[in-house]
């Protein structure tokens, strides 16, 4: 019988070696993105570190991705907590295989203003991108990537939260950009990485 949370994280694995650059602009200013896929990001991107009633195996959190990919970790095991639908975790499980038509999409990507998001939300990100399921916003996914702290590259960036909206519009306190390129990367950190644009804006030209 086939276990969500091992497909979601099988499905994952296939993000870790491909990348994006994407470049947004507004109001003039570039906004450049080198996002990457790591294997500890897959906790937070299904809501993992929300069932605080659960014991993993570790607190390493790409440990315990390792883990669900050996069957250690099973989506059984963590149904068990009390915060598992309150936090709509078995929805993000499922929805996760959606990430990389998401990105490709690229449909609307905002800058978060962190002084009006934490009016509201405890989430920390730089970045938020809205990927449509129906042609009304009421009906949508929302995936946030934060800077990293120590990037291995100019201006990477992870994604720290995936989500289906529900009650609340995670626009308020954005800025919506403009997409100018987007570029998936594929081999990430091999020898010979393979770049396929996917959109460029037709007055964007790299200088």
């Amino acid at each position: 019988m086939s276990d969500i949370l091992y497909d979601a994280a099988f499905k994952y694995e296939t993000m870790i070696g491909k990348g994006y650059h994407i470049v947004v602009g507004r109001k003039c200013k570039e906004y450049p993105i080198q996002l990457r896929f790591t294997q500890d990001a897959f906790f937070h991107l299904v809501g993992l570190q929300h069932l605080t009633d659960i014991t993993f195996s570790s607190t390493n959190k790409e440990r315990v991705y390792k883990e669900i990919l050996l069957g250690n970790i099973t989506a059984e095991m963590i149904k068990k907590s009390i915060f598992y639908d309150d936090f709509y975790i078995e929805e993000r499980i499922v929805n996760l295989f959606r990430l990389e038509e998401m990105i490709d999409s690229c449909q609307f990507l905002f800058l978060i203003n962190h002084q009006e998001y934490i009016k509201y939300t405890k989430i920390y990100a730089d970045y938020l991108c809205e990927y449509l399921l129906q042609e009304n916003r009421e009906d949508c996914l929302y995936f946030f990537c934060v800077k990293n702290t120590r990037p291995k590259i100019e201006n990477e960036c992870g994604g720290c939260s995936f989500f289906k909206r529900h009650t609340i519009d995670f626009r308020r306190g954005t800025s919506e950009t403009k997409l100018l390129l987007n570029e998936k990367i594929n081999n990430v950190g091999q020898k010979e990485e393979f770049v396929t644009e996917i959109y460029r804006h037709p007055k964007y030209a790299v200088i």
